[in-house]
């Protein structure tokens, strides 16, 4: 893709001239080029006890605004649930995660803070074992008092108020409950997992549906200096998951999560 920053000002002109329409639509067009990369591998969980341990990137999360993106293939529908993330404190007194409820057939995003527990719930028939890739995402605001929930870019949930902000998680797992002694793993892909400090807007989320460079403006996308997470599977060697932003917090796959070239298109 051509570098759109080495467009000038006069081939706008040039350009709106031979094409007879005004530089402002021009200029239009152009700000809403995404820019896009090459996206060929993504994270194959076995629902066994696969999961991708990812408490480095803890530093990173925000307890008070944020945004979790990522995108899922189920493999099996059905009973029992299935974890696809999950960061809490020690004790599980506070929380956020995202899990398939097999036997309802629905999406649970949950936030708990200062002992209560918000549910931002979906259904989910859309999502089933039916061979495409879903974007899962939801966001937070302390100072807005709101947890929502989108299911491939629409929003399906609102839930608040939320709870304070003083708690401090220590575990964050992807592809799993944040308590593993009492999980039930994720079956199926999971690409491009992702986190801001900031809550995405409903525009922003919606030009994510195709994968683009996260750590690039581009489009209606404008966060990406708020990008502290996020996992793309290609370049990744041994059981490491290389952090593509400036934090570095590289995550361990652990019990066999496996890289597969099942991975959605750019």
């Amino acid at each position: 893709m051509a570098d759109i920053s080495k467009i000038t000002n006069v081939a706008i002109e040039n350009v709106a001239k031979v094409c007879g329409v005004a530089v402002a639509n021009i200029a239009k067009v152009i700000n809403n080029i995404y820019v896009s990369f090459a996206n060929t591998h993504s994270y194959l969980f076995d629902g066994t006890d696969d999961y991708i341990n990812a408490t480095s990137a803890i530093s990173a999360f925000d307890k008070d605004e944020g945004t979790f993106h990522l995108r899922v293939k189920l493999a099996v529908a059905g009973a029992p649930s299935k974890f696809m993330l999950g960061i809490a404190d020690g004790n599980n007194a506070n929380f956020i995660r995202i899990f398939y409820h097999g036997s309802q057939t629905k999406l649970y995003f949950q936030c708990k803070t200062a002992g209560t527990n918000k549910n931002a719930v979906s259904s989910a028939g859309a999502l089933g074992a039916d061979g495409n890739w879903h974007t899962i995402c939801c966001t937070w605001s302390r100072s807005a008092g709101e947890f929502k929930a989108y299911f491939d870019a629409t929003q399906v949930s609102t839930t608040k108020p939320i709870g304070s902000s003083t708690w401090s998680p220590t575990v964050f797992n992807i592809g799993a409950n944040q308590n593993t002694s009492s999980n039930v793993p994720w079956r199926g892909g999971i690409d491009e997992p992702a986190m801001w400090s900031s809550a995405l807007t409903a525009a922003e989320i919606t030009a994510l549906e195709t994968p683009i460079d996260l750590l690039a403006d581009s489009g209606d996308y404008s966060s990406s200096s708020n990008l502290t997470m996020w996992y793309r599977a290609d370049g990744d060697t041994g059981t490491n998951c290389d952090d593509h932003t400036s934090e570095n917090n590289d995550a361990t796959r652990v019990n066999g999560t496996s890289l597969s070239t099942d991975a959605p298109s750019t």
